[in-house]
């Protein structure tokens, strides 16, 4: 790491994450990145999708969309925050409601073009999510 003047994991992160977005910019294919590489600074090519997927999401997507990026948006619609089955069952019997008080395009200062650029999804990770009596692997093929 030294040698290519390399001091602390955000720099390591950031060389093998250039490298490799430039890689693939030769190819001459787009992509998808999660929210790091754009809050990092990394530079990304103008066709770049940002992925937002973590909290706070409400200021990295007006960064994202301000900066003129196409977004992938999934931080609000995480269903395996939650730690057991029986606490998913709760949670989503009294608040299911809240995932659909989302308002993703409800971005302060955002233009309606701006707003155009911004893409939902839901998100499910993590090897408890098969515990949950409502998901299995099934559901997914």
């Amino acid at each position: 790491m030294k040698q290519q003047g390399i001091g602390n994991f955000n720099d390591l992160e950031s060389y093998y994450e250039e490298r490799l977005l430039d890689i693939v910019h030769h190819l001459n294919i787009s992509y998808v990145v999660w929210e790091e590489i754009f809050n990092n600074d990394l530079l990304i090519q103008p066709d770049t999708i940002i992925h937002v997927w973590k909290g706070n999401w409400e200021a990295t997507m007006g960064k994202v969309i301000k900066a003129g990026y196409k977004t992938i948006l999934s931080s609000p619609w995480y269903l395996n925050y939650i730690g057991s089955s029986k606490d998913f069952e709760l949670e989503f019997e009294f608040n299911w409601q809240k995932y659909y008080k989302v308002e993703p395009y409800k971005i302060p200062g955002a233009t309606p073009e701006e707003l155009s650029r911004v893409i939902g999804e839901k998100r499910a990770c993590g090897e408890s999510l098969w515990t949950l009596p409502t998901f299995s692997p099934g559901h997914f093929l």
